[in-house]
């Protein structure tokens, strides 16, 4: 008889607040999982249930880690998928045996095909809060000159991300001796948590400036989108970011960019603010930098086609971000009309416009990522520039909020909201009550061996066995797993010659064998 055994359902992660009372998410419960060791097969049994009768998408995700959930790319069947119909459903996943479901955790994603008010969201930014955040944010944040001020702001955007249920995480590296920290914080989409959107800012501070401009208005807006998305479940991933050392060569982003990308990460796209507070509607307030007339014609016409007002935001991108660009222009001109936005494509990476990479999306460039820089051009608009006069008092926070309004309908538009919720599925599964086949035996050869063994073993089952190598004293000299239907190969040459013994265990089932090392 093969093994089953029951895992019940524990709760769900977290609950969109967004939708009216007349549209709810669907509602998952009666979970059951059951696991067939023997054949590796996996069901889950589970009622769902949508009142408004709307279409049903419901997924199996899977995490190895503990942080990073996907959905199986095979061995998925049965009520799973789009137009998952109301009721008592199963459905069962066909595991590699690479995989140990004890080693495992499990979620369910649902949502519904209700739509989503995208603009009503927008008009959620709001710019009083920004300006009291600002208010306590604004000061010198510099390693050396205010290092306790630098580090209180790290300290509040990382408790704001874990507030906001985000899967938090600091990134330490050193920078000349001192210890710079990333503050990253990730929204896990319900689909496809590997494509990832990016809005960041940095919070660090030139030496001798309190930074309002320069770069609270940019941490202010990046936590006002959070503000707006924190309940807002979509389907891909959103990720908040604060860059440390910013001010002394982008060392933060590009030690983002450089170490902890994960391999299974898909960036499709980063909003980083850089400067998105100061706005002036005067003739002449917009300087340009020596030579843009030449590389950027139609955006310095632009510029001088308004009598150089310094009153639109500048979205900056490479070849790499074209299509980011024109998504960004279609948002502010969607969702933020009285915005205006001046966009220039440097060619390549931009190298031959250095004042077009003076911030964090550089090295997102540098590596063929799609990034913009969103921005009101620093020190060829706001004279306060890198002074003590950057305070406040110098911003215009209706400018503000509307830039913030077109970042947050463009990552809205990207990441795909939905009407839905995360169960997790607990996996608390307990093999105690497996027995595997009274005539499995652990097989070793060569016996006695000199330089490598492999070990075997025989009626096994698909069951992941600890298997450790004990002298005769009875110390520990090897650990490792193996599957019981493969084979283990170990290397001896460490090993003195002597006896020893061999044991392969899976809970209260042991095998063991007795080697014998040669030299």
């Amino acid at each position: 008889m093969k093994p089953y055994l029951l895992v019940l359902f524990s709760g769900f992660l977290f609950i969109s607040n967004f939708i009216s009372a007349q549209n709810q998410p669907p509602v998952v419960d009666a979970i059951q999982m059951s696991i067939d060791v023997d054949a590796g097969i996996i069901t889950i049994d589970y009622s769902v249930m949508d009142a408004e009768g709307d279409a049903i998408s419901l997924w199996l995700k899977v995490s190895e880690d503990g942080q990073y959930f996907y959905i199986p790319d095979n061995g998925l069947s049965g009520d799973v998928g789009e137009n998952v119909s109301s009721g008592q459903n199963e459905l069962s996943w066909d595991y590699p045996n690479t995989l140990d479901p004890r080693e495992l955790e499990f979620q369910l994603s649902v949502w519904d095909d209700a739509e989503i008010d995208i603009q009503e969201l927008v008009n959620r930014v709001d710019s009083n809060r920004m300006r009291d955040l600002l208010s306590a944010y604004q000061g010198i944040r510099h390693f050396q000159t205010n290092p306790l001020a630098l580090a209180a702001i790290k300290d509040s955007i990382e408790q704001r991300f874990e507030n906001s249920e985000l899967l938090v995480r600091r990134q330490e590296f050193q920078y000349n001796g001192t210890a710079g920290h990333n503050i990253i914080g990730k929204k896990a989409g319900l689909e496809d948590e590997a494509k990832i959107w990016i809005v960041d800012g940095h919070f660090d501070t030139v030496e001798d400036s309190p930074g309002a401009d320069d770069n609270c208005s940019a941490v202010v807006g990046m936590l006002e989108c959070l503000e707006v998305l924190k309940d807002i479940p979509c389907k891909n991933s959103i990720q908040f970011m604060g860059f440390d050392f910013e001010e002394q060569g982008l060392v933060g982003s590009r030690r983002y960019v450089d170490n902890e990308i994960a391999p299974y990460e898909d960036i499709l796209g980063v909003f980083n603010f850089e400067m998105i507070g100061y706005y002036s509607n005067e003739p002449g307030s917009q300087s340009l930098p020596f030579g843009f007339d030449i590389l950027f014609p139609e955006a310095a016409q632009a510029v001088a086609d308004n009598d150089f007002r310094g009153d639109f935001i500048t979205n900056v991108g490479s070849e790499a971000s074209t299509d980011l660009m024109n998504f960004f222009e279609n948002a502010a001109s969607s969702y933020v009309p009285d915005l205006r936005v001046v966009s220039v494509e440097v060619p390549g990476t931009g190298s031959i416009a250095p004042d077009l990479r003076r911030s964090d999306h550089a090295p997102f460039w540098d590596e063929g990522y799609p990034a913009l820089m969103l921005t009101n051009t620093a020190n060829f608009r706001n004279f306060n520039y890198h002074q003590p006069e950057d305070t406040l008092e110098s911003l215009n926070f209706t400018f503000m909020s509307r830039v913030v309004q077109a970042t947050l309908g463009a990552l809205l538009d990207a990441a795909e909201p939905v009407n839905g919720r995360t169960y997790t599925v607990e996996s608390s599964v307990s093999y105690r009550h497996v027995h595997i086949s009274k005539s499995a035996r652990l097989v070793i050869f060569p016996n006695p061996a000199e330089s490598q063994v492999k070990l075997h073993i025989e009626k096994g089952g698909n069951y992941l066995y600890d298997i450790g190598i004990y002298s005769m004293t009875g110390q520990q000299v090897y650990s490792g797993q193996m599957l019981g239907k493969d084979e283990r190969e170990i290397n001896l040459n460490a090993f003195p010659a002597g006896h020893y013994i061999v044991v392969a265990s899976f809970f209260e089932n042991t095998l063991s064998s007795e080697l014998l090392i040669q030299k």
